[in-house]
């Protein structure tokens, strides 16, 4: 799914980068438990973009087999 032609995965993970460096500036004694969350947060979307992007390479790979 996309909002402008951004896939939102994207959008989540710069608002998650945004977040953490931010709670790391205002809350530096609360960085460390929120840490793992946000860790969470960045393997799982980049977990999803890699299966999305296969995703894609493959219907693209199975299209060009099928036109030859």
């Amino acid at each position: 799914m996309k909002i402008a032609g951004v896939p939102i995965i994207s959008i989540i993970l710069l608002v998650t980068c945004c977040a953490r460096i931010l709670i790391k500036i205002l809350l530096p004694h609360a960085a460390r438990s929120y840490s793992l969350f946000f860790d969470g947060i960045l393997i799982g979307a980049v977990a999803y973009n890699f299966l999305d992007y296969m995703n894609i390479y493959l219907k693209a790979r199975l299209n060009n087999s099928k036109q030859q």
